[in-house]
């Protein structure tokens, strides 16, 4: 990976601390589930701006949030 595509990794140790609770799988790769995450959101930012009508972020992101994080007990 160049300078300019560095992965960020502060939600990393969240990550971590989450997996040591049994909150996620105890083989999930915290990078890789970084990297999932940004790319959710990114998604979801996406799609919001293109077209605000789709969802509600208010009404429907805590279960949507719920949705991604239940693949991965």
């Amino acid at each position: 990976m160049n300078a300019r595509h560095k992965v960020p990794t502060c939600l990393s140790p969240t990550l971590c601390a989450r997996k040591k609770k049994g909150h996620l799988a105890n083989d999930a790769d915290p990078l890789l589930l970084t990297l999932s995450l940004l790319s959710y959101m990114t998604g979801l930012t996406y799609e919001l701006l293109r077209n605000p009508a789709l969802f509600n972020v208010k009404q429907h992101f805590r279960e949507m949030f719920k949705y991604f994080f239940a693949g991965l007990k």
